[in-house]
């Protein structure tokens, strides 16, 4: 896995492509790695997607613009190719949570834009994700039971951030919420006691995207 800069207008094209998150305006990658799997690239990414607004504030020669910013989503991208493009938009959500995940888009927006919400047979998924996609029958032969049981075992593992996820095209995009820079392991203000944590912590996501690209490809074990 390397370090690569030219990554990002891939990642956020495909962001732009599926409505998973609400409307942003800028965004900050602090790191982007790319790799390949069993001859899959992916591309893993630590991503701040934002907002900001000026006005002005004070009054006569104290008048100045003030500016605030308000973050859509930080976190990790996991962007992943599939064997084969998939004909649908497909969108994997976790339950809403009041007080977090603003990030997502409100259903009632998603009906609008051609989304309907497609009921799983599969009690572990339906308790940790939703799927919505624009064509419920396409998207279950896409979402099979390898995949639904991979994805509602990754999805109870994030306990309370929760994930979203998608297809769009050739690429499977996920979103992991967290704080923090999780691949900053060499960090000059790091404690050497942590060092160990946070390598097996990195370590454990690049396997999440390993396990996700043999269940993409029918080699789930």
């Amino acid at each position: 896995m390397t370090s690569d800069s030219g990554a990002g207008h891939e990642v956020l094209g495909r962001l732009r492509s599926l409505p998973i998150v609400a409307a942003f305006a800028h965004h900050t990658l602090d790191d982007v790695f790319a790799g390949t799997h069993d001859g899959t690239g992916f591309i893993l990414a630590e991503i701040r997607l934002f907002n900001r607004t000026t006005r002005m504030t004070g009054s006569g020669p104290n008048r100045r613009p003030s500016t605030r910013e308000s973050t859509v989503f930080k976190g990790l991208l996991f962007l992943i190719e599939t064997p084969e493009k998939i004909p649908v938009r497909i969108l994997l959500r976790g339950p809403r949570i009041p007080w977090f995940a603003a990030w997502r888009l409100p259903a009632p927006t998603l009906g609008k834009l051609g989304f309907v919400r497609v009921p799983v047979p599969d009690a572990a998924f339906s308790r940790h994700l939703s799927l919505w996609a624009e064509d419920g029958e396409a998207a279950l032969r896409v979402i099979g039971p390898d995949l639904a049981a991979t994805l509602a075992r990754l999805a109870a593992t994030a306990r309370w951030r929760r994930l979203d996820a998608g297809f769009s095209g050739t690429r499977f995009l996920l979103l992991l919420p967290k704080g923090g820079n999780s691949f900053a392991i060499g960090g000059l203000f790091r404690p050497l006691s942590r060092l160990g944590d946070e390598a097996h912590r990195l370590l454990e996501e690049v396997m999440v995207v390993h396990r996700l690209i043999d269940v993409l490809k029918g080699k789930a074990g």
